[in-house]
């Protein structure tokens, strides 16, 4: 599965005049928009000065979805819909199979493909998955997707929230996995 910042740049090269995003980074740097390094002890690719913050996907794909309609959305998260489950899939599939429960912004169902091949009945068994900012599975045209920022600006409704909500544990282990936890929208807020 291509990662946000590939999809990013993908809707740049696939929407945006050529050299845009150079453009973008330009600013960014600019202004002092940097990644920075998760670990203090070492570089974890954004090198020692930082390297200019991508763009978020939801913010150019929504100029691209309001310039050229939903189906940009569609367009740019074809494999995603298609993708099929590897191995973390497959770790999250045993999860699932125990009754685990999982939030998830991605737009994918891969987990959910991998369980049902190798621990069928994990719905019965309380697995779960919730998709908060939908799924490609549910939503094949990507209208309804929370990849825009159009979507996602106003946070969940009530019911939405409350949902995100029952699916963290009361007690024990809350686990993260591969999240940049930056949803100041809605996840943060609920």
């Amino acid at each position: 599965l291509p990662t946000g910042e590939e999809l990013t740049r993908r809707v740049f090269d696939s929407y945006f005049e050529e050299g845009t995003l150079d453009r973008v980074h330009a600013h960014h740097r600019a202004v002092g928009w940097l990644t920075t390094s998760w670990c203090p002890h070492g570089d974890s690719g954004a090198g020692a000065s930082g390297a200019a913050r991508p763009p978020r996907l939801e913010t150019v794909l929504g100029v691209a979805a309001g310039v050229h309609g939903h189906t940009a959305v569609a367009d740019i998260l074809a494999d995603v819909s298609g993708a099929a489950p590897n191995r973390n899939h497959v770790f999250l599939a045993g999860h699932l199979g125990l009754g685990g429960r999982q939030l998830t912004a991605n737009f994918d169902t891969c987990a959910e493909k991998a369980a049902d091949r190798v621990a069928p009945g994990w719905r019965a068994r309380g697995g779960r998955v919730l998709h908060f900012h939908g799924s490609l599975a549910a939503d094949p045209s990507g209208a309804g997707l929370g990849a825009t920022l159009a979507r996602i600006q106003g946070g969940f409704t009530g019911s939405d929230a409350e949902e995100f909500l029952a699916v963290l544990p009361d007690r024990g282990v809350l686990l993260v996995l591969g999240y940049s936890g930056s949803d100041f929208f809605d996840v943060d807020v609920a």
